[in-house]
């Protein structure tokens, strides 16, 4: 299971990190300025913020999957400001989604003793991917375009979200309240 969530980690955070090349590129091309990609850029931090506040009780690997490959997706084709932003909000919601969900299924499934070594093995698989992807990312805007930056990432990630629900030991996980709160304790 974590080796799973790891390896999807590994293309989402690929797939996010094009994003942020091609940012600043594609707020040029709709004509937003640097006053619309700060924009965009707080969007992402709205919609993280708005996910924060929400308490999750039951994380679950599957809620990491609902992706925003598709936000992604959507950017690529749109060209009006307000819902440039929209779609912005909604992809800082799920990287939060992504990034509060997966650290609390992380922890109930890891022992306590090896927790530390096993979390920073995740975090060098899951930002490993980042300066790959970026220089990739930057060498392709050259020939297809900032909007096609986020057409082919948000493919990327749906792509990986959908392989990795296809594991019915993603798609059935729960965590076992009464052995985590037994764990806890010990």
């Amino acid at each position: 299971m974590i080796f799973t969530m790891a390896v999807f980690a590994l293309f989402t955070n690929a797939a996010v990190s094009t994003i942020h090349v091609s940012s600043p590129y594609f707020a040029k091309d709709l004509g937003f300025g640097v006053t619309g990609f700060g924009w965009m850029t707080a969007a992402i931090g709205i919609g993280a913020l708005l996910f924060s506040v929400i308490t999750i009780a039951n994380p679950r690997p599957v809620m990491t999957l609902y992706t925003q490959g598709v936000f992604f997706l959507l950017v690529s084709f749109v060209d009006r400001f307000w819902l440039v932003i929209l779609l912005f909000v909604l992809i800082g919601f799920q990287e939060s989604a992504v990034n509060v969900i997966a650290p609390g299924v992380n922890h109930s499934m890891i022992p306590k003793k090896m927790l530390g070594r096993v979390i920073s093995v995740m975090i060098l698989v899951m930002t490993g991917s980042r300066p790959i992807s970026q220089a990739l990312a930057g060498w392709a805007m050259k020939w297809i375009g900032p909007q096609s930056i986020f057409l082919y990432a948000g493919l990327l990630e749906m792509i990986a979200a959908v392989i990795v629900f296809l594991f019915p030991f993603v798609r059935r996980f729960q965590v076992n309240k009464k052995e985590s709160a037994e764990t806890e304790t010990v």
